[in-house]
Protein backbone atom coordinates (compact mmCIF):
# COMPACT_ATOMS: atom_id res chain seq x y z
CA UNK A 1 0.00 0.00 0.00
CA UNK A 2 1.40 3.52 -0.85
CA UNK A 3 2.13 6.29 1.71
CA UNK A 4 -1.10 8.64 0.05
CA UNK A 5 -3.40 5.20 0.60
CA UNK A 6 -2.49 4.90 4.00
CA UNK A 7 -2.95 8.47 4.70
CA UNK A 8 -6.17 8.99 2.75
CA UNK A 9 -7.78 5.90 5.08
CA UNK A 10 -6.61 7.16 8.09
CA UNK A 11 -8.77 7.58 10.88
CA UNK A 12 -9.97 11.00 11.94
CA UNK A 13 -11.44 11.37 15.48
CA UNK A 14 -10.91 12.31 18.81
CA UNK A 15 -8.65 9.47 20.68
CA UNK A 16 -7.46 8.63 24.34
CA UNK A 17 -4.67 6.61 25.09
CA UNK A 18 -3.15 4.64 27.69
CA UNK A 19 0.73 3.13 27.06
CA UNK A 20 0.36 -0.11 28.90
CA UNK A 21 4.15 -1.51 27.84
CA UNK A 22 6.68 0.30 26.52
CA UNK A 23 9.19 2.78 28.26
CA UNK A 24 6.04 4.85 29.20
CA UNK A 25 3.59 2.81 30.72
CA UNK A 26 0.91 4.05 32.32
CA UNK A 27 1.33 7.55 30.25
CA UNK A 28 -2.44 9.07 28.95
CA UNK A 29 -2.79 11.37 25.96
CA UNK A 30 -6.17 12.78 24.48
CA UNK A 31 -7.00 14.82 21.56
CA UNK A 32 -7.85 14.90 17.99
CA UNK A 33 -6.22 12.50 15.07
CA UNK A 34 -6.50 12.51 11.57
CA UNK A 35 -3.79 9.78 11.52
CA UNK A 36 -5.18 6.68 12.89
CA UNK A 37 -3.66 4.09 10.57
CA UNK A 38 -1.83 0.53 10.70
CA UNK A 39 1.77 1.90 8.89
CA UNK A 40 1.45 5.88 10.58
CA UNK A 41 2.73 7.33 13.24
CA UNK A 42 -0.23 8.37 15.68
CA UNK A 43 -0.30 12.22 15.57
CA UNK A 44 -2.71 13.71 18.74
CA UNK A 45 -3.09 17.09 19.14
CA UNK A 46 -5.19 19.49 21.35
CA UNK A 47 -4.98 23.18 21.53
CA UNK A 48 -1.55 23.71 23.71
CA UNK A 49 0.02 20.04 23.62
CA UNK A 50 0.69 17.16 20.86
CA UNK A 51 2.03 13.72 21.10
CA UNK A 52 2.97 11.32 18.50
CA UNK A 53 4.16 7.64 18.52
CA UNK A 54 6.00 5.73 16.12
CA UNK A 55 4.45 4.09 13.49
CA UNK A 56 1.55 1.41 14.34
CA UNK A 57 2.01 -1.65 13.34
CA UNK A 58 -1.08 -3.20 14.70
CA UNK A 59 -4.77 -2.24 15.78
CA UNK A 60 -7.62 -4.48 17.27
CA UNK A 61 -9.90 -2.36 17.36
CA UNK A 62 -12.23 -5.08 19.20
CA UNK A 63 -9.73 -5.24 22.20
CA UNK A 64 -9.01 -1.40 22.11
CA UNK A 65 -5.37 -1.70 21.40
CA UNK A 66 -3.00 -0.97 19.07
CA UNK A 67 0.83 -2.24 19.04
CA UNK A 68 4.18 0.11 18.09
CA UNK A 69 7.73 -1.42 17.31
CA UNK A 70 8.39 -0.68 20.97
CA UNK A 71 5.01 -0.57 22.95
CA UNK A 72 1.36 -1.50 23.39
CA UNK A 73 -1.81 1.33 24.29
CA UNK A 74 -4.84 0.74 24.80
CA UNK A 75 -7.43 3.46 23.04
CA UNK A 76 -10.86 4.59 22.91
CA UNK A 77 -11.81 6.43 19.47
CA UNK A 78 -14.86 8.69 18.62
CA UNK A 79 -14.52 9.54 15.38
CA UNK A 80 -15.43 13.35 13.50
CA UNK A 81 -15.89 14.04 10.61
CA UNK A 82 -12.66 16.06 9.03
CA UNK A 83 -14.93 18.87 8.79
CA UNK A 84 -14.53 18.79 12.55
CA UNK A 85 -11.26 19.20 12.82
Amino acid sequence: MYLYDLIKNAKVGKISITQTMGNKTGFQFEGYTATFSEGLSLFIDTDSEYYYTSGIEKINWEKGYFDTMNSRYQFTFEPISEDEL
